[in-house]
């Protein structure tokens, strides 16, 4: 009785092996701009959709991760929104804040254009929110 029970243990294991090698076809969930109406894609297709009508911005979204000053902004924007709902601040250093806020928004968008960056498919998946699965 013991050898049986090894026996259908290995013949599971072999199972979940094939099952694992098999080539899943994996589809992409995108109901974003130019989509389809049911919005399911297959990897390729979605790939050519994405480098079709966003590989640019793809790219600049990747550079404003990596860059210093765009990474500075955004944390300057929350800090600037946080003084705005203060009611002590004053209108002057409101200005002080948007002047430094507004120089550090150049050097992030000159960060930005500077180097191109050629997207994958997980980068186009983070740009545009799709997810794996059917719709």
């Amino acid at each position: 009785m013991v050898n049986k029970h090894m026996a259908n243990r290995t013949m599971d294991n072999r199972n979940m092996a094939n099952r694992k090698t098999k080539k899943q076809q994996k589809n992409i969930c995108y109901t974003g701009a130019g989509s389809k109406k049911n919005g399911n894609y297959s990897l390729k297709n979605f790939f050519s959709l994405m480098e079709k009508n966003f590989k640019k911005e793809c790219s600049r979204f990747l550079q404003s991760k990596k860059c210093k000053p765009c990474k500075k902004v955004k944390t300057m924007s929350k800090k600037y929104l946080k003084k705005m709902k203060n009611k002590k601040t004053t209108s002057k250093s409101l200005d002080k804040y948007e002047k430094k806020l507004d120089k550090e928004i150049l050097k992030c968008e000159k960060c930005k254009n500077k180097n191109n960056v050629k997207c994958n498919i997980k980068n186009y998946m983070d740009y545009s929110g799709a997810k794996y699965g059917k719709c």
